[in-house]
């Protein structure tokens, strides 16, 4: 018989990341089979055997051995026990490494925030929309009301916002189509036509269409590598007397900027000293390995948080969680009506069956992991000194030598095959705008085009 998986040692997978236990040793499990110190059809000890040597219960290990099976990492036979799947343990890692010959000869595109679309993704949510249609349940097509989102998928919603860091009431949280729908509620709730709101002086280009579309104007506060600038606020909001203020704290697009806790909290206290109201865009945060409270735990009775799927999972995977202060929320459901009526339950079923089975956050997971290696390869590519943005974020912000405009950056990449995109698009005034590019890593699946495509901004540059 095959060596037990006792023999292996998993400590050295275990990521102390503050997550449930279950699901870092499921991922421990993964993480050994794919290094191939496990082997296909080893027996795997008994839930108490490694719940012993673990120190953890018998429940936590029952709980890791069912999700290492969702991940297809294992398969249990009835009365004989659990085994390592038979399958190779360079599966996933060849769908990123090998070419894929359809993409040879379109350009190379690192210019779109996208999430790296897996194979395994890809079936997951597959299998998830075969449970749906052998489902019973088919209410989720027939109702239309509550127009905020059916009970089960808000259920669902908060317990998966609270496993982000945000503990919310399902009274104030309301389903939408997306981030950017999200947004759009919550400032057409709130902002006047002509107003100006505050924004970080360099913004998601989203935003900047959105501004344009409610009709209010920006105006950009200065950042550092840690984000918006407290003291630029404050000096803001005593001359201006600003009323509103929308951020990105987790994840910044473009900057990649991630802003500590302490900051956070300077921010939350200035919120409250000059009766402001924030709106955050938490898009990326769920990408953090280890997160960071957003600003909507600190002050909820004044912020509009807003967050999705589409960066972190899937891009088409457009269902998002606004949560709202309780005083709003008659204008959001207003706006909401107006705009769609309500957001797609079939969405949000087939959403709320990946938390329910555990699956989306090991979606999640794969997605911090897979950006934490591209990471690594741009900035062993690219010249240190230019690179800027988080170690584990969906993109860079890259910095131009003195005699090189973004523009110009662009229209060299363009010619060579290779998108980026320019840091005009960011900047609420384009006068101001930086000499960088914003380099992404996440829209091409395959790591030798990604690899490619950072070679030639490199050789752009030295050029």
């Amino acid at each position: 018989m095959r060596n037990s998986i006792m023999d292996i040692n998993l400590r050295p997978y275990l990521r102390p990341d503050g997550r449930a236990r279950y699901l870092a040793i499921a991922e421990a499990i993964q993480n050994a089979f794919i290094a191939g110190h496990l082997q296909p059809g080893m027996r795997l000890p008994t839930h108490r055997e490694l719940a012993a040597d673990l120190r953890v219960s018998v429940q936590t290990i029952s709980r890791a051995y069912s999700q290492a099976e969702k991940l297809g990492v294992v398969h249990g036979v009835i009365g004989s026990g659990t085994y390592v799947s038979s399958y190779s343990p360079d599966q996933e890692t060849e769908f990123f490494q090998s070419g894929h010959p359809e993409t040879a000869s379109n350009p190379i595109d690192l210019s779109i925030a996208h999430p790296v679309c897996t194979k395994r993704h890809l079936q997951i949510v597959r299998d998830a929309m075969i449970r749906l249609a052998q489902s019973d349940n088919d209410q989720y097509l027939l109702k239309f009301r509550p127009v905020s989102g059916l009970a089960e998928h808000v259920a669902a919603g908060q317990h998966w916002l609270q496993g982000q860091g945000l503990p919310a009431h399902h009274d104030n949280i309301v389903l939408c189509n997306g981030t950017a729908h999200g947004l759009m509620l919550a400032l057409a709730s709130i902002v006047n036509p002509g107003e100006t709101i505050a924004c970080e002086e360099l913004v998601d280009h989203g935003f900047i269409a959105l501004a344009r579309t409610l009709n209010f104007r920006l105006t950009g506060l200065p950042i550092d590598d840690d984000g918006l600038i407290p003291e630029a606020l404050e000096v803001a909001c005593r001359e201006s007397r600003l009323r509103i203020l929308c951020c990105t704290p987790s994840l910044n697009n473009p900057t990649g900027s991630l802003m500590p806790r302490k900051r956070r909290e300077q921010i939350a206290a200035i919120a409250r000293r000059y009766d402001l109201l924030v709106v955050e865009d938490d898009v990326f945060g769920a990408l953090e390995a280890n997160r960071c409270p957003p600003l909507a735990s600190l002050i909820p009775e004044r912020t509009f948080y807003a967050t999705s799927f589409t960066k972190t999972v899937l891009p088409g995977l457009r269902a998002g969680y606004l949560v709202i202060p309780d005083c709003f929320r008659k204008q959001v459901i207003a706006h909401l009506t107006a705009s769609t009526w309500m957001a797609t339950p079939i969405t949000f079923e087939l959403v709320s069956d990946l938390i329910r089975e555990n699956l989306l956050d090991s979606m999640i997971f794969t997605q911090q992991d897979e950006l934490a290696s591209r990471q690594s390869l741009a900035r062993s590519l690219l010249p240190e000194a230019l690179v800027g943005g988080s170690p584990f974020g969906m993109h860079i912000w890259l910095a131009l030598p003195d005699e090189m405009t973004s523009q110009d950056m662009m229209a060299r990449c363009r010619e060579q095959g290779v998108l980026v995109t320019p840091c005009q698009q960011f900047c609420p005034n384009p006068r101001l705008a930086p000499r960088r590019v914003r380099v992404s890593l996440g829209a091409e699946a395959f790591r030798p085009r990604l690899q490619e495509g950072l070679q030639i901004v490199r050789n752009i540059i030295e050029a």
